[in-house]
């Protein structure tokens, strides 16, 4: 099957080490990106071994918007529901300038009358949260290995 990973593969780390996934796609990091990536080719039939270096999930984290071409990610992948209740309270944006001088100004009321329901501002530790728990199931044939 094209695309798909056959046999053994080796993984080698910059300190030299080497890790054999036998039949497993190798995703490495399970940060957003690694946990996606995993989540998808779990759902797809693939064996996955994610490989992660932190001993735990990071708390907080910068701020991500998913938007556009990331929301409609989300929604393939069910994951819009669990990422909006993770979402905080909507807070006033403020523009200044390089002083701290207010520029402009955007309450709640008028970024939803604006931006609609599609946008989902979430800290990256939430997203990573909400992909780790509500894809426990498919992420279940994932060997996670901390190197």
């Amino acid at each position: 099957m094209p695309g798909s990973l056959v046999g053994v593969t080796l993984l080698r780390f910059e300190d030299g080490a080497v890790m054999v996934a036998e039949g497993r796609a190798p995703v490495v990091g399970a940060g957003g990106a690694g946990l996606a990536t995993a989540l998808r080719l779990s759902r797809s039939g693939r064996r996955v071994a994610l490989v992660q270096r932190a001993a735990e999930l990071r708390a907080g984290g910068c701020a991500l918007t998913l938007s556009g071409l990331g929301f409609d990610a989300a929604e393939r992948m069910g994951l819009v529901p669990a990422l909006r209740a993770a979402q905080p309270e909507p807070v006033e944006l403020l523009h200044v300038t390089e002083s701290g001088r207010p520029l402009a100004r955007m309450p709640p009321d008028l970024q939803h009358a604006l931006l609609g329901d599609r946008p989902l501002s979430l800290f990256r530790g939430d997203i990573e949260r909400v992909l780790r728990s509500g894809s426990a199931r498919a992420l279940s044939n994932c060997r996670t290995i901390r190197c």
